[in-house]
């Protein structure tokens, strides 16, 4: 996603009435036949929400994406979408068309826990996979975040790397929820940290 795009973006999420914690904006388009939902909010700036489906008749893909992250993501498991999906091998033409879409079409203001499409994407995913991708930021637990989540992390959100290395420096590692209403701001989960340090 180009950086003009995440901008427009977040100016929109702050244009919105009053927004919640689920409250987020929905792209839907069609790119070479796939089915292409995109949910973007900006509820905490520091941990932007990117959250994409992609299906195609039986195939269908439940990802989150980095919203900070340049040039064209590595999208994980696309499996036989991936025809549908690559240009020579590569994402590049499937981000500019994201791009456009997102810069040029309406999107819905909706609910995470009432939107169909995303909980039915989740739930199959879910089912495949054995265990369900968690999409919010919850809390902290007393454990050294490991190399393996903060790389998860870093594909999966948008939380800057010096964050991540502070929690895990800290001894801590970040507890995730499926439940928006349960979601918590990165600023709160550092001055956690910093209450935590003053004890001592």
């Amino acid at each position: 996603m180009e950086k003009t795009t995440r901008d427009f973006l977040i100016s929109q999420y702050a244009q919105l009435s009053n927004p919640k914690e689920e409250t987020a904006i929905k792209f839907s388009y069609t790119y070479n036949e796939v089915k292409v939902k995109v949910y973007f909010d900006a509820y905490d700036i520091d941990n932007l929400q990117l959250q994409m489906v992609l299906s195609y008749e039986q195939d269908e893909l439940y990802t989150l994406l980095n919203a900070d992250a340049k040039g064209s993501q590595y999208i994980d498991d696309l499996g036989s979408l991936s025809n549908r999906i690559l240009h020579e091998k590569h994402l590049a033409r499937f981000y500019e068309f994201l791009d456009r879409h997102i810069l040029n079409d309406e999107f819905e203001v909706i609910n995470y826990k009432e939107d169909n499409e995303l909980k039915r994407a989740k739930e199959r995913a879910k089912k495949r996979k054995g265990k369900k991708k968690l999409s919010f930021i919850a809390g902290l637990r007393r454990v050294k975040m490991s190399e393996r989540m903060y790389r998860e992390l870093r594909n999966t959100t948008s939380i800057c790397s010096e964050t991540l290395q502070r929690i895990q420096n800290s001894g801590m590692t970040i507890v995730r929820t499926d439940d928006s209403e349960r979601r918590k701001k990165i600023s709160f989960l550092l001055d956690k940290i910093d209450a935590e340090l003053k004890k001592g």
